[in-house]
């Protein structure tokens, strides 16, 4: 499962979850899009963020925004994905990004709300759910703690800040925000060869 980035509203990038509503690609033609999917990630010009080196669990690439300016790819967003290795529900989406000139990332409360919309259009014969609880989280990033404006239910909740000039959005799922603390991704190797693994390559 690859969850698009919460607040994002621009074009994602191409990602290997594509192939699930295609025919079935040959193994060549898979390598050759996570290969495409690897160089996009490597690419980004700003600080990516996820889960300690020492957090044992399942690591891989998730989905990324990109946008065309002057002839060239610009990356401006990456998202991180972590699943825990003894339940496999327990989920944790890490999505870091750059907002653009005049571009402002919704608070947890409109974040919330915009995934309700979508969710009550598409379930839009289910009783209504209770209203998300909101409030804020202190979350250490690279050792120094961040306040997180949190937005949660049931098992689930969402979550935002700024970490200098880099946008850091969080998903969960029985993932208790407590239990989170961030750092920069100086390898990508893990997520790289967990993304491999997660498609037989």
């Amino acid at each position: 499962m690859r969850p698009a980035l919460l607040g994002q509203n621009d074009r994602m990038g191409e990602t290997p979850g594509s192939f699930q509503q295609a025919p079935q690609p040959t193994a060549r033609a898979m390598r050759r899009l996570l290969r495409k999917e690897e160089r996009v990630f490597r690419r980004a010009a700003f600080p990516l963020y996820g889960l300690p080196r020492a957090w044992e669990g399942r690591r891989s690439l998730g989905g990324y925004g990109r946008s065309r300016r002057r002839r060239r790819w610009i990356v401006h967003s990456a998202q991180l994905l972590h699943e825990d290795i003894f339940d496999g529900e327990r989920l944790l989406s890490v999505a870091s990004s750059i907002p653009r000139p005049g571009e402002e990332r919704a608070p947890a409360d409109q974040a919330w709300q915009r995934h309700v919309d979508d969710w009550d259009y598409v379930f839009e014969d289910e009783e209504p759910e209770p209203p998300p609880r909101f409030g804020q989280e202190e979350i250490l990033v690279d050792r120094a703690p961040s306040t997180f404006d949190i937005a949660a239910r049931d098992e689930g909740w969402i979550g935002g800040a700024y970490v200098g000039s880099v946008w850091v959005e969080l998903s969960g799922h029985k993932f208790d925000p407590s239990e989170v603390e961030l750092e920069e991704v100086t390898d990508l190797e893990p997520y790289i060869e967990g993304t491999r693994r997660d498609y037989g390559i």
